[in-house]
C-alpha cells in the first residue's frame, strides 16, 4: 500500500510542519513498512518537506509541489498528474499530516477493513458536538438534522487508485469541495468506522 501525505496551505511555521512530518512518517513506515511514501506539498513548505525526509534514515520519498488549501484539492490534484497513473500502487492510504495526533489505531482498524473491502473509501469519523441547523438563503432555519446520524470524516482516508481516478472522471464540481458528494456522484460506498477527537487538525503553531 502506498502512502499520500497531503501538506496545503496553511497558518503553520515550516518547523511545525517538518515535526509532524517526521511523527507521521515513523507512524506510517511502523504500520505499513513496504509502503512508498509520496507527498503533495504546497510551495510554502515544499523546502521544508524535502529537507525532513533526506534525513529519515536514507528512506526515500516521491515529494511532488501542488498548489492546494485543503486536504480533497490536494488529493484531486495529484491523481490528476500523469505520474499518478504510473507511480502509484493499486492500493492508498492519504492521510493530513496536520492531524497531528492520530492514534495508531485508528491506522490499523482503517488498514483492516479496507484490505477485505477494498472497493470502498474507507475513514474514521467522529460524533458531531455542535447542534447542526440547516438554513435557507435568507439565514431562516428550516431543519435541524439529528445529531446522532451526523459524523465528521477524518483522516487516514483508504481507496484503491482506480476509485479515485473513477471519482475524478465523474465528478461535476470545479474546483472539487467535497469528498462525500463526488463519491455518492461516482457510485462509491464509502465506510467509515470510530475515530477520536485527539485526530483533529493544527491550524496554527
Amino acid at each position: 500500500m502506498d502512502v499520500v501525505f497531503m501538506i496545503y496551505e496553511a497558518d503553520v511555521c515550516p518547523e511545525r510542519v517538518a515535526g509532524l512530518l517526521q511523527k507521521a512518517y515513523a507512524l506510517f513506515m511502523e504500520r505499513i513498512p513496504n509502503g512508498r511514501i509520496f507527498c503533495a506539498v504546497s510551495a510554502q513548505y515544499c523546502q521544508t518537506v524535502i529537507h525532513t525526509l533526506a534525513a529519515n534514515n536514507g528512506n526515500t520519498a516521491h515529494i511532488f509541489e501542488i498548489a492546494g488549501t485543503t486536504f480533497i484539492e490536494q488529493l484531486y490534484s495529484f491523481a490528476s498528474l500523469p505520474v499518478f497513473q504510473t507511480a502509484i500502487g493499486e492500493h492508498i492510504c492519504a492521510h493530513d499530516i496536520f492531524r497531528a495526533q492520530m492514534p495508531q489505531e485508528l491506522l490499523n482498524t482503517g488498514c483492516s477493513i479496507f484490505m477485505k473491502q477494498p472497493e470502498c473509501a474507507v475513514f474514521p469519523s467522529v460524533p458531531l458536538k455542535d447542534t447542526i441547523k440547516r438554513v435557507d438563503t435568507e439565514m431562516t432555519v428550516t431543519e435541524t438534522p439529528d445529531r446522532a446520524t451526523l459524523k465528521r470524516a477524518q483522516t487516514p482516508l483508504f481507496l484503491a487508485k482506480q476509485t479515485l481516478l473513477r471519482m475524478i472522471q465523474e465528478r461535476s464540481d470545479t474546483p472539487p469541495n467535497s469528498f462525500i458528494s463526488a463519491c455518492l456522484q461516482a457510485g462509491i460506498t464509502m465506510r467509515t468506522y470510530e475515530g477520536s477527537y485527539m485526530n483533529g487538525i493544527t491550524v496554527s503553531g
